[in-house]
């Protein structure tokens, strides 16, 4: 019925509202939360390190990750472990650098996701 309806909403937004508060400045450093990136063939990122491990990042390439050599830390994935379309998440506080060894650019949907470890 919309009474338990308008209820449940409520409880929702009680719950929600109890919940600390995390700006987006503190979770990324930054205000971005979702973007695709591209990166073309024969080009690298060059090793770098996020500002806060209170974040993960997800990579989920789209196109494009044949060839690609993704280094976090001691650890390297090649072709994103699985190919297009399958996602890694990592911890970027460490640092990570990229290598473009493909033929095809690479577009990746980058999303920034809160530490479950530190929520």
């Amino acid at each position: 019925s919309l009474c338990s309806e308008r209820k449940i909403s409520s409880d929702n937004a009680a719950f929600v509202n109890s919940q600390k508060k995390t700006t987006i400045w503190e979770l990324c450093g930054s205000g971005t939360v979702v973007t695709i990136l591209r990166l073309r063939p024969g080009t690298s990122i060059l090793p770098h390190c996020g500002t806060t491990n209170a974040r993960l990042i997800m990579h989920f390439p789209l196109i494009g990750s044949d060839g690609v050599k993704f280094v976090v830390g001691d650890e390297t994935v090649m072709n994103y472990g699985g190919g297009d379309g399958h996602p890694i998440v990592f911890d970027d506080s460490f640092e990570h650098h990229v290598y473009h060894e493909g033929t095809e650019d690479r577009f990746v949907v980058l999303a920034v996701l809160g530490h479950p470890d530190l929520m």
